[in-house]
């Protein structure tokens, strides 16, 4: 992430909008599954997927948007927290880069990174910091925030978010975003 932060502004572009692009088609999988488990559910249980879905169609939408502001021309900010989280501002809205299911999120990474080292020479990315010069794997980010999303039957309410440092001495800093992308 470190080459990316310092990348030209066309490669940061590239590679915020893979990762939006990558990350809306996730999401929207997840609503798509959540109204298919919706089927044969008890009322009230089919009631929650679908407003679940709703809630994370609507979150899918949000991120289509910000990638068509990168497509109309708005730069991408790429930024990585103390914790390896990554996350991406595009127009005043700010992303974190993270799977809704945890255990995929280096999955989701290195296709990110495969769909931008695609198009562009990442031996930049690898090969950083290494005396010989020779190449090394792209290290995957640690899958440390796992966000819990509570929505009620009129929309999104709030969200509540775990985190745990890996050990007691670690200063953990967080960033509130609302639902229209904003900081609070």
């Amino acid at each position: 992430m470190q080459y990316l932060q310092r990348a030209s502004a066309a490669e940061q572009v590239d590679f915020a909008s893979d990762a939006l692009a990558r990350l809306a088609e996730i999401y929207l999988a997840e609503a798509d599954l959540a109204r298919a488990e919706a089927r044969g559910k008890s009322p009230a249980e089919a009631a929650r997927l679908r407003g679940w879905a709703a809630a994370v169609d609507q979150y899918a939408d949000q991120l289509l948007l910000l990638l068509d502001d990168l497509q109309q021309g708005f730069p991408a900010g790429l930024f990585l927290d103390a914790a390896g989280a990554t996350s991406l501002e595009v127009a005043g809205g700010r992303v974190m880069l993270v799977h809704p299911r945890p255990d995929q999120q280096g999955t989701f990474e290195q296709e990110v990174l495969a769909s931008f080292c695609g198009r562009h020479d990442c031996l930049p990315m690898t090969a950083a910091g290494d005396a010989d010069g020779s190449a090394r794997p792209i290290p995957l980010g640690a899958a440390r925030v796992s966000p819990r999303w509570t929505f009620t039957n009129a929309g999104p309410a709030y969200a509540t978010i775990s985190l745990r440092p890996e050990t007691n001495n670690l200063d953990l800093t967080l960033t509130i975003i609302d639902p229209a992308g904003q900081t609070v």
